[in-house]
C-alpha cells in the first residue's frame, strides 16, 4: 500500500514539474511534442501506482500453499548439502586416504606432505 502512494505521489509531482518546465517552451519544433509527452509520463506512473501489478504474494496465495502441503514442502525442503566423507583418521590424506608414515615430519601449523600422492594437507 505504501508503494501505491509514493507512487502516486511521484506521477503527480512530475506532472507538475514537467507542466512547469515545459509551459515555457516555445512552440516550435519538436517542443509541442515535449509539451505532451514529459507530463504523460507522470499519468503513466500514477496509472502504473494505481492498477500495476503488486510483485508481493497475497495471503490468499500464501494459505493455499499451506493447504496443499506436498506443495508447501516441495518449496521448503533443499536437499542436504554433499558432504565429503569422514577420514578415518585425521593424519589419513584427505585426498588419497593414505595414512600418515612413521617419521614423517609435521610442521608446527600441522601440515604434511602426502608421500603416496605429494599434496599437502593438514592434520589439526
Amino acid at each position: 500500500m505504501a508503494g501505491r502512494i509514493v507512487g502516486v505521489a511521484f506521477g503527480i509531482l512530475w506532472t507538475i514539474m514537467a507542466i512547469a518546465i515545459t509551459s515555457s517552451a516555445p512552440n516550435e519544433g519538436p517542443f509541442p511534442v515535449a509539451k505532451i509527452v514529459f507530463p504523460l509520463f507522470g499519468v503513466v506512473f500514477i496509472l502504473a501506482a494505481l492498477f500495476g501489478k503488486n510483485p508481493r504474494r497475497s495471503r490468499d496465495e500464501f494459505q493455499e500453499d499451506s493447504a496443499d502441503p506436498e506443495r508447501a514442502t516441495e518449496r521448503t525442503t533443499a536437499p542436504p548439502p554433499s558432504a565429503p566423507e569422514p577420514r578415518r583418521n585425521l593424519t589419513d590424506c584427505p585426498h588419497c586416504g593414505a595414512g600418515l608414515k612413521t617419521g614423517s615430519a609435521i610442521s608446527p601449523h600441522g601440515d604434511v606432505l602426502c608421500q603416496h600422492c605429494g599434496k599437502w594437507y593438514n592434520v589439526h
